[in-house]
């Protein structure tokens, strides 16, 4: 019984996401496609204390450089998946080392048009009583700091279609002895969000290629048109040299199998450096 507990608590730690050292969630994020009524998220307190947070929606659009931004309008934009989407619980109190599921639950109206819609689930830290959340007073004013998090939450409708292409990469160092960076700028057309890992290969004159960089479960929603994404550099330190660089952009999880684009361009390590 305990070694089944422990593969458990192994797959799914593997499978969350850490927030803060306090709240691990799990998935990181939520798709509901065609078929899909009901998913379920779990949460579970791995701090020591006991902490609850109140379960919400907020609408945001992804940054071409990276994370997101709350939507400018206060309104749900068209796209927002909120208004057919409820969840059950709306709020939580968990125990060190407890474990809740939430169960999101998808009302799809029969009129839906064709295309993606998003909101993010939030889960926003309750704080306690001022003496036992350790709060900062000064000059009678006490502060009290709070957290929150969140995940996407995407609905489908229709055939997710992707099209997209890898319009130029690049690698920056900016001085000889420092961590290269591999830069990769994207065009996206698609009403569908694209999902899965971007490699970067480096061919060098032995014939040999070599991964020197790679950015896992990247995901490129419709919003973004344009996206400039950095690799995680991975390489030897001597790994730049002369050759064929190559990034693809290949699908995980539902597009497994699918390479949604790849690149492949002459490098020079001595244009690199005199960047």
């Amino acid at each position: 019984m305990n070694r089944i507990l422990f593969s458990f608590l192994a797959i799914a730690l593997a499978l969350a996401w850490p927030v803060s050292a306090t709240l691990l969630i799990s998935p990181t994020k939520v798709t509901f496609d065609s078929d899909d009524k009901v998913v379920e998220v779990v949460l579970m307190n791995t701090s020591n204390k006991v902490n609850s947070y109140e379960l919400g929606w907020e609408d945001k659009i992804a940054s071409e450089l990276g994370g997101y931004q709350k939507h400018k309008t206060q309104v749900s934009h068209e796209f927002s998946a909120s208004k057919m989407l409820r969840f059950s619980p709306r709020r939580v109190t968990l125990k060190p080392e407890e474990k809740q599921v939430v169960r999101i639950m998808l009302r799809r109206p029969k009129d839906l048009a064709e295309g993606e819609y998003r909101s993010h689930m939030r889960f926003k830290a309750i704080p306690v009583a001022a003496e036992q959340a350790g709060s900062i007073e000064s000059a009678g004013i006490k502060i009290n700091f709070t957290t929150s998090f969140s995940i996407p939450v995407v609905v489908r409708q229709g055939k997710p279609e992707v099209s997209l292409s890898i319009e130029k990469t690049s690698v920056k160092v900016a001085q000889p002895n420092e961590v290269p960076q591999v830069i990769v700028s994207i065009s996206n057309n698609s009403r569908y969000s694209a999902r899965g890992d971007i490699v970067a290969t480096l061919e060098g004159k032995d014939g040999k290629p070599q991964v020197i960089a790679r950015l896992n479960d990247y995901s490129l929603y419709p919003e973004l048109k344009k996206a400039q994404v950095k690799l995680a550099w991975v390489g030897t330190n001597n790994a730049l040299s002369d050759g064929k660089l190559t990034v693809s952009f290949d699908g995980i999880k539902e597009y497994q199998g699918t390479q949604f684009g790849t690149k492949t361009e002459q490098f020079s390590v001595r244009d690199v450096l005199m960047k």
